[in-house]
């Protein structure tokens, strides 16, 4: 018998209608080891369609680094916009035309593409260097506002950043709330030597707060709304070891300052997820008030388990309201939605099962065994 597949018989038709591409290929590759001259250009030429020629001009340009042109680079990263080799290569060209501080050639090849952290920051210096300052700190703002040290490929355009102007109160204040989220002590201090004097007390003033979250009602220095911010860091601190105290601390605060829809809903989330597993959690009242209101998914889901779990099939029932359309179409949770059925819906419940059950996977097969039916294979 035949071993051969059509899949096989496939390959070997297309490996057959790429030989002579081949051997013209690898006869290219030694030519532009060898240096690129008219051999070289007259094997490419031959190699148009050939699916593996965007190496070769991969190779073509990361061998003449040095002499290549911004549209010959663009050119070819357009050509493979698709492929990893793309976005490695646009590195090592970004990478020597820094080194060699071709400052107008980073701008142009750069231009437009979405960009990995390292070749934001090349773009940034480039900007920097050709005093376009206004776009370079429009991206020097982006990647520098993290709640960890960035790399070491930005060093450079942050210490000639720092030099220059630096960023403002308002961007160390960004990080320094990026940095207490990620409970980054290291960092918080580190911002200070960027700090006017207005704002060194609101840093350290957050910085105690990350470390005692238990003193969130504590009064705090500095403009209103910096004061805010370390009341939003400090309950969210707090709701991830005492849920109840973060809630009761919120009752407090609330009547203190205005916050804002967001900073409500940065606070309740986790006061509601930790709550989910806490045994000091904050009233059963306020969490079912504030599950459908916060609309998220994730947080629904773990309280809906906690209900299979204690066969609360009533609340369950209540709570699967709260998931969005998209999670209740999930052969998961409609198989659970049938399992928490309530009075007159036994109809609906074992249609339901059935259209499961004809299906695939765990929950399809969990259907079929509710039912009798063999699984579908």
């Amino acid at each position: 018998m035949s071993a051969h597949t059509p899949s096989a018989e496939r390959s070997a038709e297309l490996s057959d209608a790429f030989a002579d591409e081949r051997i013209i290929f690898q006869s290219a590759v030694k030519e532009l080891r060898s240096g690129a001259g008219p051999r070289y250009e007259s094997r490419r030429a031959a190699l148009n369609n050939y699916p593996l020629t965007i190496y070769l001009d991969a190779l073509a340009i990361e061998g003449n680094l040095h002499d290549v042109t911004s549209d010959s680079v663009r050119a070819f990263v357009e050509s493979a916009s698709n492929s990893p080799v793309a976005a490695r290569t646009l590195r090592s060209v970004v990478r020597h035309k820094t080194a060699d501080r071709k400052w107008q050639t980073v701008i142009d090849v750069t231009d437009g593409y979405e960009l990995s952290t390292e070749l934001q920051c090349h773009r940034a210096h480039a900007l920097l260097m050709t005093n376009q300052a206004e776009r370079a700190t429009a991206i020097l703002t982006h990647v520098w506002v993290v709640g960890q040290s960035q790399i070491k490929a930005c060093d450079p355009v942050f210490s000639e950043w720092y030099r220059r102007s630096g960023p403002s109160d308002e961007v160390v204040w960004s990080r320094a709330l990026k940095a207490a989220d990620a409970r980054n002590m290291t960092l918080l201090r580190y911002l200070n030597r960027f700090a006017s004097t207005g704002l060194k007390p609101s840093l350290s003033d957050l910085g105690a707060m990350v470390s005692r979250p238990d003193r969130v009602t504590q009064k705090t220095r500095g403009a209103i709304v910096r004061q805010q911010d370390i009341a939003v860091a400090g309950i969210k601190r707090l709701a991830r070891v005492n849920p109840g105290r973060a809630f009761e601390a919120l009752q407090q605060l609330e009547r203190r300052f205005s916050f804002s829809d967001e900073q409500m809903r940065a606070m309740h989330s986790p006061i509601v997820r930790h709550s989910l597993f806490a045994k000091s959690a904050a009233p059963i009242e306020w969490l079912m008030s504030r599950l459908p209101a916060l609309g998220d998914d994730e947080l629904t889901e773990i309280y809906l388990r906690s209900t299979i779990a204690n066969a609360d099939w009533e609340a369950f029932r209540i709570a699967f309201q709260w998931l969005s359309v998209e999670k209740q179409a999930t052969d998961e949770w409609r198989y659970w939605r049938v399992m928490a059925a309530g009075p007159g819906e036994a109809t609906r419940s074992e249609a339901e099962l059935n259209e499961l059950a004809s299906g695939r996977g765990f929950h399809a097969d969990l259907a079929a065994e509710a039912l009798g039916l063999p699984l579908t294979l």
